[in-house]
């Protein structure tokens, strides 16, 4: 078998599972910045973005103000095969297990030679455990107990996604290890693998800031969550102790049903969508609220808050793998009570010397951890150090994987087949 090298300027495909948007979710930033660095650091290879997402206003901003080439094929449809196996891509990332679930079959069939990896974004299924186990009333186990049948599938469509690719990338130590320690899990399999983070220069000091902020994607289950119980529990404990303060809230796509909880009386204000920079906005206030009951991977309101110099009040899941250290700022557990929430968050919107000590430890660790001068370069790195299947010395194929090869072949393909033919009779 060859153990040649990967091409000197490869034809890389990103597969996202929509056109990324970095001003409305972390995952559109993660996306973005890995697009940025193989534009900027490796110039002469040949990148192209693909989505099974209807062509939009993202799209068109990657073409015109990118210069990329991007192309529009729903999951499903045979066009794609015809289309990727003349591209002859070198290397395959997919955006999330889904995306790899439509696509990769069909990648592997006409380019078998591509080097697949999956950017998971966050591991669905411990977001999904977790979100199952508050449904419950109960503790959600990462392995499945308790878990209803969803879950369960879910977590496993997405661990055999994950064992059919090559590479596969995630966005925190805590899920690298959570990876690397299931049973019989393939060794070498998991890199980890951020996005950098630019700090303001300049953060106005604590004099010139005032009351809370929290901001994040309506469409994500666990942002919403969190806004409604500021609004149900901590907000009001927090008033009755400080009447005079305000709490702004954040994010793209609110429903109807959202923007209705706004309550000015109460100091509780939806503010919609932000359009500008989303660092300059964070910087008016003094601590970003982030009561996450469940969720995975890095939470991208920490990131720009830290980088605006704002501390955060955050649950434990909030904190979780956003630093090998110390959490620098308040981390309270998920399920603490609105009273402690509401004494630790008055307590850092009061005391200076707090604020100024936890802003300088998170610029810390974003200098540490976050240098987009370190991670693009180590991002393409991993890109570089990869090989076409089995000729990987240190990467052999597991046996598990050939198995879930085999029965994707079959699965995927009878089931996509079955879509197709049923589009062609019911239109």
């Amino acid at each position: 078998m060859s153990n040649a090298a990967a091409p000197e300027n490869p034809v890389v495909l990103f597969c996202c599972a929509v056109w990324p948007e970095p001003e409305s979710s972390a995952a559109g930033v993660r996306a973005r910045f890995v697009i940025d660095s193989i534009l900027r650091l490796r110039p002469t290879w040949r990148l192209i973005v693909h989505s099974g997402a209807l062509p939009n206003a993202a799209m068109e901003k990657l073409r015109t103000e990118q210069g990329l080439e991007c192309e529009s094929i729903p999951a499903n449809d045979p066009r794609f095969d015809a289309w990727v196996g003349g591209l002859k891509p070198d290397i395959v990332i997919f955006e999330r297990f889904y995306t790899e679930e439509q696509f990769g079959w069909r990648v592997r069939e006409q380019v078998p030679s591509a080097v697949t990896v999956l950017d998971t974004s966050d591991l669905h299924f411990l977001r999904g455990f977790r979100q199952e186990g508050l449904r419950v009333a109960a503790p959600a186990d990462v392995l499945g107990q308790p878990a209803g049948e969803d879950i369960t599938r879910s977590f496993h469509r997405e661990l055999a996604s994950i064992l059919r690719c090559e590479r596969v990338w995630v966005v925190s130590h805590f899920e690298a290890k959570l990876l690397e320690g299931l049973p019989d899990f393939p060794a070498g399999r998991v890199a980890l693998s951020r996005w950098g983070v630019e700090p303001l220069q300049v953060a106005p000091p604590f004099s010139e800031r005032r009351h809370f902020v929290t901001i994040g994607n309506f469409r994500h289950p666990p942002n919403r969550d969190s806004v409604v119980r500021l609004k149900r529990d901590i907000w009001p404990e927090i008033r009755r102790l400080a009447p005079g303060l305000e709490l702004h809230v954040y994010g793209a796509y609110p429903a109807s049903r959202d923007m209705e909880i706004h309550a000015p009386r109460e100091g509780f204000f939806m503010k919609g969508p932000w359009a500008g920079e989303v660092r300059d906005l964070l910087s008016r206030y003094r601590v970003l609220l982030a009561p996450l009951r469940f969720g995975a991977g890095i939470k991208g309101k920490i990131l720009d808050a830290w980088s605006a110099g704002t501390p955060v009040v955050a649950s434990d899941i909030g904190a979780e793998g956003m630093t090998e250290g110390a959490f620098p700022g308040v981390a309270l557990e998920a399920g603490a009570e609105a009273a402690e929430w509401a004494e630790k968050s008055l307590a850092l919107h009061e005391s200076e010397s707090q604020f100024n000590g936890i802003a300088s430890a998170a610029r810390l660790v974003l200098a540490r951890e976050f240098d987009p001068s370190c991670l693009a370069p180590q991002l393409l790195a991993e890109l570089e150090g990869l090989r076409p299947p089995g000729a990987r010395p240190g990467l052999p194929r597991h046996w598990l994987s050939e198995l879930l090869h085999s029965e994707e072949r079959h699965s995927a393909r009878a089931l996509s087949k079955f879509i197709e033919m049923k589009r062609r009779v019911i239109p």
